[in-house]
């Protein structure tokens, strides 16, 4: 494995969709200061004092990592690629519809790259990915129609931890087994929709931008890594809400 730095291209660009995150929650705290509505009967339970718990799964698109890359700079994509992506959140509510609470998700990839050469024959390079986030969140919710559907900005800084394990084969006999071991800070940007199905239950489907930067080592410590990927990540899930307060107040 090379000891190298992956460049994250439109880096301006990261910086501008999260101050446009900051911004658009700052806006949403005005709005909830301006808003003069009455709670209706059977309205969402997202006002003060409210708890959530939800349950997310995650796929992404524009991972940097999908592709192996060569010496000569051609590109092979994974031509197996198993992946499993959970998050769970839990939270409450300071202020009607708006949320801060604590995450934790766990991914599990499998690349499988295979290719073959007049030298070597057939080779197959096994490359698994296994990573954990936890971060503090905050979202707002800002009605659309009838306290049912709402838009939901939402923003995660956390901390991820991630292993990374290459087995090379030739004619299916292991010959090169490697391990990084990485950690860092990153963080999660975007908006999404909440459904409302009763005042308690929501389906949450949102999309959100990763950043991350870690640091590491491989070759069982013998050398120092580092790694700031970006992706964009979808997610479906389901929410309860629950007031702990009568009328929410």
């Amino acid at each position: 494995m090379n000891q190298s730095r992956y460049a994250v291209p439109g880096y301006r660009r990261t910086l501008l969709l999260l101050s446009a995150a900051v911004l658009l929650l700052q806006l949403c705290t005005v709005h909830r200061g301006f808003a003069k509505e009455t709670k209706t009967a059977g309205a969402a339970e997202i006002d003060r004092g409210s708890v959530m718990v939800g349950g997310f799964w995650l796929f992404r698109e524009g991972d940097r990592d999908d592709r192996l890359l060569y010496l000569d700079g051609s590109q092979t994509d994974p031509s197996t690629r198993y992946s499993n992506n959970l998050l769970a959140r839990i939270g409450a509510a300071p202020f009607d519809r708006w949320f801060i609470g604590f995450e934790g998700g766990y991914t599990l990839d499998t690349h499988i790259y295979t290719f073959s050469s007049d030298y070597y024959g057939d080779e197959r390079l096994d490359a698994r990915k296994s990573a954990v986030w936890y971060a503090l969140w905050t979202r707002y919710y800002l009605p659309i129609r009838e306290d049912r559907l709402f838009f939901v900005p939402d923003v995660s800084i956390g901390r991820r931890h991630m292993v990374l394990h290459e087995a090379l084969f030739v004619n299916d006999q292991p010959v090169q087994n490697e391990r990084e071991d990485l950690s860092g800070f990153g963080y999660r940007a975007g908006v999404g929709l909440a459904l409302f199905f009763t005042p308690h239950v929501s389906l949450d489907l949102r999309m959100q931008y990763q950043w991350d930067r870690l640091k590491g080592t491989y070759l069982e410590g013998q050398y120092s890594a580092e790694r700031r990927t970006e992706a964009w990540l979808f997610l479906l899930g389901i929410s309860g809400h629950v007031s702990l307060f009568e009328g929410g107040k």
